[in-house]
């Protein structure tokens, strides 16, 4: 291989280094090894070269670093080869992947060269390249099943907890062969640790947090030792029988929990402040009583742990092929393995432990196997801006409220409870106004559709930019055809695989896969009427986009709320509003598949309220063409004055 006349070409090196290695020295000697490469074969260094620490060839779902090089390649072109050490570190997703890659790759005009020597080359390379991928594959299967073996060999003699990280106020005690104590090790909220003295509490030696690029300092379970689990820093423990307190004995839900502990300034187990779900989770954990439960979950991709020997990850194969990180699975309980803590057994003391336990034992057996997809239920509601209006403080999205009396009720828009962070201050809880808001943006709206001459520079420049994307779509009519194949197949994948669940649940898997398809048919059909030479007039498109712009502003005032709030999702690009001055600020865009399909704008205006949710999506997913935008000008408590300024 290293005989190819590659003398003068530029590369770049590929680096990947998984989890499970020691990057601070894997990924100096890839690179020495890449660069002594290059030198021999003559290859001049492209400079920026692509490393990934901390990235598991086992996810192709997570590499992303394979489209930015592509993606460098057409719009640089400062590079023809990639270098990478072996085919295990290119990939090990199996023979699919690796075919996939190296196609891709190729396709773009990326010669890919393997430091190892033992690339073949010739008509018989992709046999022997695909007994390689299948080899680097099943290595990483042979280690995922054998790091589940010891995981739960571990865990069954009690020499490793039933979690790798420690809960909230809980430290690990290691204890020698003999079971006497050695050292307590503490998880600071900072990502730090320490190393605690068990006798008398003093601090013997502090572990920095670890950061990708530099050497992991922190303490390693030696072979010797065993772990066990004791109650943390004192004012930890005390904040969890709080936490404990307060929901069982007081009836406080979480978010006013969370509150109290942001109030009292205790940071969360990551050190920012706390949220309704980290509170959550503490309270359902059943460590507290002195139980650990392991294998309750799951995000395995290829074996599981288990009682006698790990079991196959039901991981689907589409999600491990597109998703970033496998989503947890809960397990059916009885797989369950229940670890007891003696130390934690009085955790909370006795007032708390027995109503702890009975709650646990309610939260453990009504968990849901699966989050369900919950519709709105307010689809005719009189708040048309819910899920519209945004804080201009932390970008949260507001809905609505109705205060006061029925014969005189007052509307509000407000940011849930679910969306922001308990805390006393409180500027992210006032209330904003709907009337006169509503009012405002209607009106802003009306104006920008009744009085848009200003806009036709605009959408003719639009027009004629579409125009041009039609064009090479024509010239890629095949490739587009080979992409409605390929998601039909994914669609067909999905029902098949799906067939047990439901046909209500298959459709809200597909239903990104089909909004694709549905843009795929759209260029297909315009690139077969570029094919078919058919002339697109440009001031005939424009008049007509202009006219059907005034008959949106027309019949605004005659729609439903539905209709309404349908509307505004896809004009409206931005709308915020400060939560201490109350300004507003509102931009308005068209989504350009409104401009340039009228039934397909006709059926996403609201018309139909099951539609409702996914013109939201659907407009914030493709280009747009700004319309206006418009700034509050110093408003008072009930009138916003929002002049237009230059969009």
């Amino acid at each position: 291989m290293q005989n190819r006349n590659l003398e003068g070409r530029s590369y770049i090196n590929l680096v990947r280094c998984s989890t499970d290695q020691q990057a601070d020295t894997s990924i100096p000697d890839q690179l020495r090894v890449l660069h002594a490469l290059g030198r021999q074969l003559g290859c001049i260094h492209a400079g920026n070269d692509t490393i990934l620490d901390g990235v598991s060839g086992s996810r192709p779902g997570a590499r992303s670093d394979i489209e930015a090089i592509i993606r460098r390649k057409k719009e640089k072109d400062d590079f023809d080869v990639l270098l990478v050490q072996d085919m295990s570190r290119l990939t090990r997703g199996g023979v699919e992947h690796g075919n996939k890659v190296e196609f891709d790759l190729y396709a773009a005009g990326i010669e890919v060269v393997f430091a190892n020597g033992t690339a073949p080359e010739g008509d018989h390379a992709g046999i022997v390249k695909s007994v390689e991928y299948y080899a680097a594959q099943q290595y990483a299967k042979s280690i995922s099943f054998a790091v589940a073996r010891g995981q739960m060999s571990a865990i069954q003699e009690g020499r490793m907890a039933h979690c790798l990280r420690p809960p909230y106020g809980i430290d690990r005690l290691y204890l020698s062969i003999d079971n006497r104590p050695q050292h307590v090790i503490r998880n600071l909220s900072d990502g730090s640790q320490q190393k605690i003295d068990h006798q008398t509490g003093t601090v013997i030696e502090t572990y920095p947090r670890y950061q990708k690029g530099q050497p992991n300092l922190r303490y390693r379970k030696q072979k010797s030792e065993r772990i066990s689990l004791i109650p943390g820093e004192p004012c930890q423990v005390a904040a969890v029988r709080q936490m404990f307190r307060r929901c069982l004995i007081d009836g406080w839900g979480q978010w006013r929990i969370a509150k109290e502990l942001n109030d009292q300034g205790l940071p969360s187990p990551n050190g920012k402040p706390w949220g309704m779900q980290t509170v959550k989770i503490i309270l359902r954990n059943p460590i507290y009583t002195g139980v650990g439960i392991a294998n309750r979950r799951s995000n395995s991709i290829y074996n599981m742990r288990s009682a006698d020997a790990p079991t196959k990850s039901t991981l689907s194969r589409r999600e491990w092929a597109t998703h970033k990180q496998p989503k947890v699975r809960r397990r059916p309980r009885a797989q369950w393995l229940e670890q007891p803590q003696p130390a934690l057994v009085d955790y909370l003391g006795p007032e708390l432990r027995d109503l702890a336990k009975a709650f646990h034992a309610r939260t453990l057996s009504d968990a849901p196997l699966a989050a369900r997809i919950k519709p709105d239920k307010h689809v005719d509601s009189g708040f048309i801006l819910k899920g519209i209006l945004q804080s201009k403080q932390g970008s949260h999205r507001m809905c609505g409220r109705t205060q006061g009396s029925k014969a005189k009720p007052y509307r509000y828009y407000h940011i849930s409870t679910a969306s922001r962070i308990p805390t006393s201050d409180r500027t992210m809880r006032r209330l904003v106004l709907a009337d006169p808001i509503e009012r405002a943006v209607l009106s802003a709206v009306r104006e920008t559709l009744l009085q848009a001459d200003d806009l036709r520079p605009r959408i003719e420049s639009a027009v004629r930019e579409q125009l041009s994307v039609i064009e090479r779509d024509g010239s890629d009519l095949k490739d587009l055809l080979n992409q409605k194949e390929r998601i039909a197949a994914q669609i067909e994948f999905v029902i098949d695989e799906l067939g047990a669940i439901g046909k209500d649940a298959a459709r809200s898997k597909i239903h990104q896969l089909e909004a694709q398809l549905a843009t795929i048919n759209e260029r297909i059909a315009k690139a077969s009427l570029s094919n078919a030479g058919a002339k697109v007039d440009v001031v005939m498109v424009v008049d007509q986009i202009m006219k059907r712009i005034a008959d949106m502003g027309r019949k605004l005032d005659n729609l439903p709320s539905h209709g309404i709030r349908s509307l505004l999702s896809i004009l409206i690009a931005r709308l915020d509003v400060d939560m201490e001055t109350r300004q507003i600020e509102l931009e308005l865009a068209m989504p350009n598949w409104a401009a340039f399909d009228e039934k397909a704008f006709e059926k996403r205006m609201g018309l139909d309220p099951t539609l409702l949710q996914t013109s939201t999506v659907e407009a914030q997913s493709l280009s747009a063409t700004i319309l206006a935008v418009f700034d509050c000008n110093q408003p008072s408590k009930d009138c916003y004055d929002c002049p237009r300024r230059a969009a």
